[in-house]
């Protein structure tokens, strides 16, 4: 069965991405496992401002309720930010599926493309980083 408390949830899945997640005691917040000693191969990312600038913000409604909503596209946004991208496929729930679930519905896309928008945050810092000594450089040579 499983040990300890509702109070310090802790989902590991090291096999890709080596990251940890859990909620400690009256948080609220999920955490990554961000430790030094448990990465290698670290180094600067390169500038990303050019990829960011390219990335679509976009408006649309959302087919199963009609509400509307802002974000990305994922297939518009792998092109930039790969790492922000889960790959979907085609498949399609199928009659039976959707009978023996209370949520799918026949028709319906199975593994949608998804988004990871906290994975955009290194990308943004990045850019923000890069417009800053721009802007540094632009200042220095106006005085």
């Amino acid at each position: 069965g499983m040990e300890g408390s509702a109070d310090d949830l802790r989902i590991y899945d090291l096999s890709d991405s080596s990251v940890a997640t859990y909620v400690s005691a009256g948080g609220t917040d999920w955490v990554n496992t961000s430790d030094e000693r448990i990465k290698k191969d670290i180094t600067s990312m390169e500038n990303r401002l050019d990829d960011l600038l390219n990335i679509d913000v976009r408006r649309f409604k959302w087919k199963r309720n009609d509400k509307d909503a802002q974000g990305f596209i994922a297939q518009e946004l792998v092109k930039y930010a790969p790492e922000a991208v889960d790959v979907g496929d085609d498949e399609l729930v199928t009659e039976e599926e959707a009978e023996a679930s209370e949520t799918l519905k026949e028709g319906e896309l199975k593994n949608p493309w998804g988004i990871s928008k906290v994975a955009l945050i290194p990308m943004m810092i990045k850019s923000i980083q890069e417009l800053s000594a721009k802007v540094t450089t632009l200042e220095n040579a106006t005085n």
